[in-house]
């Protein structure tokens, strides 16, 4: 019986609604113990002191005078005895008995503090003693009455109360906690790694705030996710090419060494690392440090030096001043410089503007510009344009600038006349 107690016990803990019914009904059962003490503890009080002294006026006018023969006052006495069908006694006011009707009811032993009338508990039931104006002292037996105990019949309405309350909150409750038990099938879901699953949202309340946002995380971890195994992929291959490079060229070096093929496989080396970079960048920026290092640093200032390591490459705009990772932004537009040089045509020219609170970094070319089509998969990773597919490059320049303008809280956009231009637009 015990082990069953604790088992139910462990049961209500792990189950919220029955958490909350238990809670609510236990509140009420208190209530109705509380209230059924102050009930007999002070609200008796007021209509005691009423009945009490109606009882001595109607006592007065039942019970024969004091002057009345003994057998006058207990013909009195059988008469109630008879029609009221209780035992009743009459004593002086020293305590000696005039007479009595039925069962003796005694009085106690503290009649003599009595001001009017009292109920008095004691092991042969309740009596209730009044006492007249002449100082006699009418003991009536109320357990003949068997009328029932008003604090029993409040606790006894209070439970039904209770009950009623219970039953009809049970379905109310059992259906909120019905919504919390699907989102925690959701989240299970996505913790086996089920990314598609997400959950109804049923209402407008923090419950229903709570289910969207899940369907919001739930989205981001699948495109993230869906993001890392795309780039893993496409990153493989990317590498696998300059790394066979590199190996053959090695085994040509064996053979016989020449500058040319020296100079190539610096270049592989260089693409390879350059490659390897831009995946730690991106890899960073997914794993949310990107903010980290923010500072304030003059745009202008990164553009100039930028430039200079170009020919061919001109720039314009005035001081700016701009917070944000500086060798993100510097990475970012150098892929912008390189995708100006090696997809477009020269010169490539660099603009800083601010107006309005915002700062637009233009980079432009004289390039045929980019089609509908490559513009849709334009900052994808790994996406190269019609006709650019033996283009050296990581294949991650636009894909980056992308993910580096988002970690800034800017936006990108792409013109096509009078030139070819990519834009990024960040707010002060």
């Amino acid at each position: 019986m015990y082990l069953h107690a604790i088992r139910n016990k462990a049961v209500i803990k792990k189950r919220l609604y029955l958490q909350i019914c238990s809670l609510f009904i236990t509140s009420l059962a208190i209530f109705a113990v509380l209230a059924s003490i102050a009930w007999t503890l002070i609200g008796h009080d007021q209509d005691d002191s009423d009945l009490f002294l109606k009882s001595a006026a109607l006592s007065e006018m039942l019970i024969p005078p004091i002057e009345s023969s003994q057998g006058v006052q207990q013909a009195a006495l059988n008469e109630l005895h008879q029609s009221l069908d209780f035992d009743v006694s009459l004593y002086t006011e020293s305590g000696e008995l005039l007479g009595n009707a039925g069962v003796l009811v005694e009085l106690p032993a503290t009649v003599n503090k009595i001001k009017t009338s009292i109920w008095k508990e004691s092991e042969g039931g309740t009596r209730w003693i009044t006492k007249l104006k002449d100082g006699r002292y009418l003991a009536i037996n109320l357990e003949r009455i068997q009328l029932p105990g008003e604090s029993a019949v409040f606790v006894i309405f209070l439970g039904i109360i209770a009950i009623g309350i219970a039953m009809i909150m049970y379905p109310f409750i059992r259906h909120l906690s019905g919504r919390l038990e699907r989102l925690q099938i959701g989240v299970q879901q996505i913790g086996v790694g089920h990314l598609d699953t997400r959950v109804s949202v049923e209402g407008e309340d923090e419950i229903a705030q709570l289910a969207k946002s899940f369907n919001t995380a739930a989205e981001r971890i699948q495109s993230l996710v869906n993001a890392q195994q795309l780039l893993l992929a496409n990153a493989s291959h990317e590498l696998r090419t300059p790394l066979s490079r590199i190996r053959l060229g090695i085994e040509m070096l064996e053979k016989k060494s020449t500058p040319s093929r020296l100079q190539a496989l610096q270049v592989d080396i260089a693409e390879l690392d350059i490659l390897i970079e831009e995946l730690t960048i991106m890899t960073r920026i997914d794993a949310g440090v990107g903010e980290r290092d923010f500072e304030e640093f003059d745009l202008m200032g990164l553009v100039a030096e930028e430039c200079s390591r170009y020919e061919n490459c001109e720039f314009q705009g005035n001081a700016t001043i701009i917070i944000g990772d500086r060798r993100m932004l510097q990475r970012a537009l150098r892929n912008l410089i390189d995708n100006g040089f090696k997809h477009g045509k020269p010169p490539v020219e660099v603009f800083v503007h601010e107006k309005n609170r915002k700062i637009t970094l233009s980079v432009s070319d004289d390039g045929g510009g980019i089609s509908v089509i490559d513009k849709d998969k334009l900052f994808e990773p790994f996406q190269r344009g019609k006709g650019k597919q033996n283009v050296s490059g990581s294949g991650l320049g636009l894909a980056l600038v992308k993910k580096i303008t988002e970690v800034h809280k800017g936006s990108i956009s792409v013109k096509n006349k009078p030139r070819s231009i990519i834009s990024l637009t960040f707010s002060l």
